[in-house]
């Protein structure tokens, strides 16, 4: 009994069946030749425009192009023009012309070169000559400004950042040679010696040794001096440590008490160095010289002694007595201070009885205490 084919439309007969030729022949060979004037050329080949969903080919021939989704497999294929326009390309051996890609890929920093009429990957070594790797330059004339190479007096590679600039160097060391045009140093130039030949040393600041010069010009005039330890410009004539003070407070002392002058006018105080009790404090080390002159009025009884502390202990003594009456007390001497040393002058009652008192109307006036450093500007 004759089936229907389910792909092509044909009438398939069994051997029992009678042959009918139109129907069972003539038709079927009417319906390939139906469905093969779609896809089959003239010419015995494929039409262009037959589609082919997910074909597969072994070891064919192909001409024209072929479009859409599909896979070669074959050992051999021989194409003129291979166009991928999207996904990857595998080919096991490629040649090309009369040589072929290595089928491995070489280790990194490899180069692909000819070696033994064929593309090999090598990795590259380094080089013995001056046109290589500039690491030896003898007898190599780099340029005109640059003439006194020899050999391993530097590595090209250790002194030149990508940027171009010169980089990571700890010494560098030339016998003789100029360096032409400016140069700008923006770290730290250590030198034994620096020769400046011509134009303007400008710097922001300049030490010698323990000392730094002033940073900006002093005024017309003005001279360099030393104090504290730093070197400043200084106008002569400028007050120094000094001070006057007039107008000697009354007070009185009884019964071994101890009188520190103070007074009422200042008449010039240049450091600020009197305090409102009357003493003078040393600012600046050097020799000075103090003037004082008080009026004590001893009433019977009293031991008296005056005279000049220094740092709270008797420098000077300049009345020691224990009678009475009205008594002027002149004081005047020079003598080096140092720094920090504290000047005051004292009237001192020694016994238990009797009472002495300052004044400030007695006899040669009311009294003073003045003080300068000698030898200032």
């Amino acid at each position: 009994m004759s089936t229907q084919s389910p792909n092509f439309n044909l009438t398939i007969a069994t051997t029992s069946d009678q042959v009918n030729v139109v129907t069972q022949i003539a038709n079927n060979f009417s319906t390939l030749d139906t469905m093969l004037s779609y896809v089959h050329a003239t010419t015995g080949g494929i039409k262009p425009s037959t589609f082919l969903p997910v074909p597969q080919l072994s070891s064919p021939t192909v001409t024209g192009s072929m479009t859409g989704v599909f896979s070669i497999t074959a050992s051999t294929g021989l194409f003129n023009t291979v166009t991928c326009t999207s996904g990857n390309v595998t080919f096991g051996y490629v040649g090309i012309g009369t040589y072929s890609l290595p089928t491995t890929l070489g280790s990194t920093g490899a180069l692909l070169t000819v070696q033994t009429g064929n593309a090999q990957w090598v990795s590259p070594s380094g080089g013995t000559g001056a046109n290589t790797g500039l690491s030896n330059l003898a007898s190599v004339a780099i340029n005109t400004n640059l003439n006194s190479f020899t050999a391993s007096a530097v590595t090209m590679s250790a002194v030149i950042a990508t940027s171009g600039s010169l980089t990571g160097l700890t010494v560098f060391q030339a016998t003789t040679g100029t360096f032409a045009g400016n140069v700008s140093i923006t770290g730290t130039l250590t030198a034994n010696a620096v020769v400046h030949t011509g134009g303007i040393g400008t710097y922001s600041s300049l030490s010698v040794g323990t000392y730094a010069m002033p940073a900006t010009l002093g005024s017309n005039s003005t001279v360099l001096f030393v104090t504290t330890g730093a070197l400043n410009f200084y106008a002569p004539g400028t007050p120094g440590p000094s001070f006057s003070y007039v107008s000697i407070n009354s007070a009185q002392a009884t019964a071994t008490s101890t009188i520190v002058p103070t007074y009422n006018a200042q008449i010039l105080d240049a450091s600020s160095v009197v305090t409102t009790g009357g003493t003078f404090t040393v600012s600046v080390s050097g020799t000075y010289e103090i003037n004082a002159y008080m009026t004590i009025i001893n009433s019977g009884g009293a031991s008296c002694t005056a005279g000049v502390y220094k740092n709270g202990v008797a420098f000077i003594n300049a009345i020691q007595n224990g009678g009475s009456g009205t008594t002027p007390i002149p004081i005047a001497f020079i003598t080096p201070l140092t720094s920090g040393d504290v000047i005051s002058l004292f009237v001192k009652n020694a016994a238990a009885a009797g009472s002495l008192s300052l004044s400030n109307t007695s006899l040669n006036g009311a009294g003073y205490f003045n003080g300068k450093r000698l030898y200032s500007f």
